[in-house]
């Protein structure tokens, strides 16, 4: 039995690290306990066993959130990082849909961005690039933090696999923060810098350009940009 302080509400509470951990903790050891029966009920098992999570959720956090109408989305977004945490992305997005399944959009960005790191760390890019689209189509409008981590993803995916893609999509992500008056910050124009690297004979100009934006708009020394300039010499 999962023991939890949640009492019958309307609302669960705000932002709890440590009943957020509890919830987890709750779904993982049965999850375990199933790929464990599976394990020894079929010895031809695959090496990863498949267990039906949907049904594990349920009978984890349906109990305790049974009577809740919302849940917050900073308990929401806590509950997502200690998903990923303990399983990955994949593990989180299914705790995802879980909620939306059972409690609609999360009109939290804070839920997308514990989402959208969770994917970037598990190198999954596609999966991080729909979940920012999919907040913009439910009405979530992304942060600063939204956009530095979606032009993180496409930085690591345009310099890991030269993909011209995700250059050109790092390039469309900067155009929304302008449009959105996103002030950006050094971290934007350096993942901008390594997207261009993709393909250094077609985007050096681009590159360039990014680097006297960055000096202009940021009004930093001479000396913080050697590493830029090494990147597109």
């Amino acid at each position: 039995t999962m023991h939890t302080s949640f009492r019958p509400r309307k609302e669960a509470p705000a932002r709890d690290s440590g009943e957020a951990a509890r919830l987890v903790d709750g779904v993982v050891r049965l999850v375990r306990r199933a790929e464990e029966q599976q394990v020894k009920q079929d010895r031809f098992a695959p090496l990863v066993p498949c267990v039906d999570l949907i049904v594990i959720l349920d009978s984890t956090l349906g109990g305790p959130l049974g009577q809740v109408q919302h849940v917050q989305g900073s308990l929401l977004a806590e509950i997502m990082q200690q998903m990923a945490h303990r399983g990955g992305a994949k593990f989180a997005l299914a705790g995802f849909e879980w909620f939306v399944a059972k409690f609609g959009t999360p009109h939290s960005i804070e839920v997308f961005n514990e989402l959208i790191l969770a994917c970037r760390l598990s190198h999954d890019f596609q999966s991080a690039l729909q979940l920012f689209a999919r907040a913009e189509e439910m009405g979530v409008q992304p942060d600063a933090l939204t956009f530095s981590l979606a032009l993180g993803v496409c930085a690591e995916d345009a310099y890991l696999h030269h993909n011209v893609v995700a250059a050109a999509n790092a390039c469309e992500l900067f155009q929304k923060m302008q449009a959105r008056n996103i002030a950006p910050s050094s971290h934007t124009f350096r993942a901008l810098i390594t997207a261009f690297r993709c393909n250094p004979s077609t985007h050096w100009q681009q590159a360039t350009s990014t680097l006297a934006s960055m000096k202009e708009m940021l009004e930093e020394t001479e000396d913080d940009f050697v590493a830029e300039r090494e990147y597109i010499m």
